[in-house]
């Protein structure tokens, strides 16, 4: 019932995973793409225009590796305007009824470094980003042909719920996990 493809390169394996799900299996796979809605446009050019494509996706989902700091010398520090502005806006754009951390005398932290762990970080995070093929996805998707871009999709998961990989992010540099220059340094 369950069919795992290690990755989708070329047109005959995209095919060949879309007619496995069309038959009632759940197929997992991976895609190289830089977001999620990138994966999206990338796998609809790989099988082109086609009604059954359309309703063999249920979800879409993306992901980064970012370093976790290490909670042994990790140096907390008080963030500056600039810092403070830049995560607000972050925190600011997530979809309605997330819950946002209170940035009220926020502290953010810093890699320190020890004999044992000269670059302060111990481990990695994922920060992801998901999201269900709405119906306003799924209208994109039928009209798109070669048209479909990745930023109308992007926009329409946004306005179904989504949270993007920089705001995933963001929630991680507010709880100490992480730092400001991994996230950026990462996902640019």
């Amino acid at each position: 019932d369950v069919v795992m493809v290690g990755e989708i390169r070329d047109n005959d394996t995209a095919k060949s995973a879309l007619q496995a799900s069309l038959t009632g299996h759940l197929v997992l796979s991976t895609f190289h793409a830089s977001s999620a809605a990138a994966a999206l446009t990338r796998l609809h050019a790989l099988i082109g225009q086609n009604v059954l494509f359309i309703s063999a996706i249920r979800l879409v989902m993306a992901q980064r590796l970012i370093r976790r700091l290490d909670d042994s010398t990790k140096q907390s520090y008080r963030p500056s305007l600039e810092e403070l502005e830049m995560i607000n806006a972050v925190i600011e754009s997530m979809p309605p009824g997330t819950p946002k951390p209170d940035l009220q005398n926020l502290t953010l932290f810093k890699a320190g470094s020890s004999a044992d762990n000269p670059y302060g970080y111990e481990g990695q995070l994922a920060v992801r980003e998901q999201f269900r093929l709405s119906d306003q996805i799924r209208v994109l998707l039928q009209k798109g042909g070669d048209t479909l871009a990745a930023e109308d999709i992007e926009k329409a998961a946004i306005a179904s719920g989504m949270r993007t990989m920089l705001q995933d992010a963001m929630l991680r540099v507010v709880a100490g996990e992480t730092t400001l220059s991994e996230v950026y340094r990462v996902l640019g």
